[in-house]
């Protein structure tokens, strides 16, 4: 499908055109999508009808034979490519006046929908009026143009722009390492204008290639450029670049003294210029005509024929004198006028005639004068710019650092008072971490206070209940022991045995509990020895049987830990001793991902209702709490009882 972008530029230059014969007026068009492309096609086509009215019919045949071949052509990016470059160049054919051109292309700027046709402009302000001075200026907005393009992958019109900053190398800036430049800008446009397949930008490239070959004088290689762009251009409906191709090619043959291929060229420039309505604009038609005007008056003089050189330069001086208004496309008039006088001035004075030589050596230095004032003109006003602008620069700067002093004062300001807040902050922030630690220490202290003291009560619990209340029970069982039964009917004997059996019980669990309080194990080895040898005494009693399992990895724990994790094995087993009627129980503590996992269980009658184990399951699940454990409890009827408890260490 055809590019919109050309489309809209087409459309845009029709309308700038036919708005200006027939003072139409244009609503903005902004749409992109395939109808809106088909219809353009069809109002481009009729719109040919009007443009052809003021052509002459020479021009008409030209143009309808262009449309042809492009119509034939198969492929259809390439085809539309086609037609619509040779109806651009019919729109642009209309005027030879480049300031009119150049209103058409603002017309597309004015639309504001048209970046394409902005950036085509920007690329003729940048090479208008260019010279010495400001090239690199130029060089520097034609490469931005350029990129853009890239960007916007219009590749044809971003070659262009590169071969006009090759040209700026080439025929404008004179340091020696310019033109290798140029010809690196030339190579780049060639490959994109070859990847955008159109086949006017290909032709322009290799002239522009073939012309650097030129300049440096090699002539070879200049020719085999130069065939290439001829071979495109004869091939592509679009031949605006052909007159330049013959004249350069015939420049090349005449300075390898071909004189025949170089008429036969020549005779092909002036056949362009004479039946194609594309080559009509004036200043063209003067710069192609020039080059080979100064070619073959060059190759007399090297060839010492005087008479003929005078009779070229004398042609071509009055050609400019009767044309020089119209000579405005790359080099100016008086540059042209420059070449041929001093190519006279040498003429007489090989020929001896001194005074004739003289004459226009003043005439020379006349025009050399008028010229470099001009261009002294010209770069003074250029300097008186850059100088204004450099003013301008250094007093926005001026203003610019005062307000970033000012800016920096502010942030210095606000800087300080930053730190300020910020050592605020951390005085703060580091007087609440100080309280923390000290309130940690205290609490600390307080607890190994508190495990202390509660050490220290089980010791005298036990203490009290080994001596006193076991020598009470030891005494009791004895005099218990000493009645006689003889005397005892039957119901006496029952109550005396079950009171005997009770004392027992009682005697048994009170010496249990004082040695389990705090036993010397526990104090020496730890929580997993201590666990050892509580099971083992329970053991012995043969009433219940405690499967005891221990992970060999775990080791010590804190003091608190292990005094709180006895405990709560004391009161669990206490619970399962007194109220499960268990005949099998087991422990087990293991160490698991930070964490210490008591699980005791057994096979009693499960669920029972006492108020001493109640508060007894609020002090378990207080110690639980106290270490930030969690507890899992679990009770079924006739199945028993289990406690899962897991402790972060």
């Amino acid at each position: 499908m055809v590019n919109p972008d050309f489309v809209l530029m087409v459309y845009h230059d029709i309308c700038a055109f036919l708005g200006k014969r027939f003072e139409l007026r244009f609503q903005k068009v902004n749409f992109r999508n395939e109808p809106f492309i088909k219809m353009m096609k069809k109002i481009i086509y009729f719109s040919i009808i009007l443009l052809l009215s003021d052509l002459p019919l020479t021009a008409q045949e030209v143009l309808l034979r262009q449309l042809a071949e492009a119509r034939k052509i198969s492929n259809p990016i390439v085809r539309d490519s086609m037609v619509l470059e040779a109806i651009y160049l019919l729109t642009q054919s209309a005027s030879f006046d480049h300031e009119k051109w150049r209103d058409s292309v603002r017309f597309r700027c004015n639309l504001k929908n048209s970046e394409l046709a902005c950036l085509m402009q920007g690329i003729r302000e940048a090479d208008k009026g260019v010279n010495s001075i400001n090239g690199k200026t130029s060089i520097e907005r034609l490469s931005a143009i350029a990129k853009r393009l890239e960007a916007r992958k219009n590749l044809s019109q971003a070659a262009y722009a590169y071969m006009r900053i090759g040209a700026i190398y080439n025929y404008i800036l004179s340091h020696p390492n310019d033109k290798k430049i140029a010809l690196g800008y030339y190579q780049n446009a060639l490959q994109l204008a070859l990847k955008s397949q159109s086949m006017f930008e290909i032709a322009r490239a290799y002239d522009y290639i073939g012309e650097y070959y030129l300049s440096l004088k090699q002539y070879d290689s200049a020719l085999k450029y130069l065939k290439i762009a001829e071979k495109t251009q004869i091939s592509s409906p679009n031949k605006a670049v052909l007159p330049t191709i013959y004249s350069s090619i015939s420049a090349c043959y005449i300075n390898k003294k071909d004189i025949k291929k170089a008429a036969y060229y020549h005779s092909k420039t002036e056949e362009l210029f004479n039946n194609e309505v594309s080559y009509q604009d004036p200043s063209y038609i003067q710069y192609v005509k020039m080059i080979y005007a100064k070619a073959v008056a060059n190759f007399f003089f090297k060839a010492k024929n005087y008479d003929e050189t005078l009779n070229h330069c004398f042609k071509s001086l009055e050609h400019l004198n009767n044309n020089g208004k119209t000579y405005t496309y790359r080099s100016d008039f008086e540059n042209d006028r420059l070449d041929f006088l001093e190519i006279v001035h040498k003429c007489y004075l090989a020929k001896s005639d001194y005074k004739k030589a003289y004459h226009f050596l003043n005439e020379y230095a006349e025009t050399k004068n008028r010229v470099n004032n001009i261009v002294h003109t010209k770069e003074i006003s250029e300097f008186n710019i850059k100088y204004q602008s450099e003013q301008s620069k250094l007093k926005i700067s001026a203003l610019e650092n005062e307000n970033l002093k000012k800016e920096a004062e502010k942030q210095s300001n606000l800087g300080f008072f930053l730190v300020i807040l910020l050592l605020s902050l951390l005085g703060l922030v580091g007087y609440v971490y100080y309280s923390n630690i000290k309130l940690r220490l205290k609490n600390t202290e307080i607890s190994q206070a508190m495990l202390q003291g509660q050490t220290i009560e089980r010791k005298r619990v036990a203490a009290d209940l080994h001596d006193s209340l076991g020598s009470t029970m030891s005494s009791l069982i004895y005099t218990v022991n000493a009645i006689d039964t003889k005397n005892l009917d039957d119901q006496e004997q029952n109550v005396y045995l079950h009171l005997k059996q009770m004392l027992d019980t009682a005697y048994n669990e009170i010496r249990l509990l004082s040695h389990n309080l705090l036993p010397e194990e526990f104090e020496k080895q730890g929580l997993a020895e201590a666990l050892r040898h509580f099971v083992r005494k329970i053991n012995q009693t043969k009433t219940i049987q405690f499967d005891l399992s221990i992970d060999p990895q775990l080791g010590r724990l804190s003091p608190k830990t292990e005094f709180e994790l006895y405990s709560i094995c004391l009161e669990l087993i206490n619970n399962i001793l007194k109220h499960a009627h268990a005949t099998k129980a087991s422990i087990s503590l293991a160490h698991e991902k930070n964490q210490v996992k008591l699980f005791i269980a057994d096979n009693g009658r499960g669920f029972f209702d006492n108020d001493s184990d109640g508060k007894g399951m609020k002090n378990v699940k207080a110690r639980i709490e106290s270490l930030n454990g969690t507890w899992q409890y679990d009770s079924k009827q006739n199945i028993g009882t289990s406690s899962a408890i897991s402790i972060p260490i």
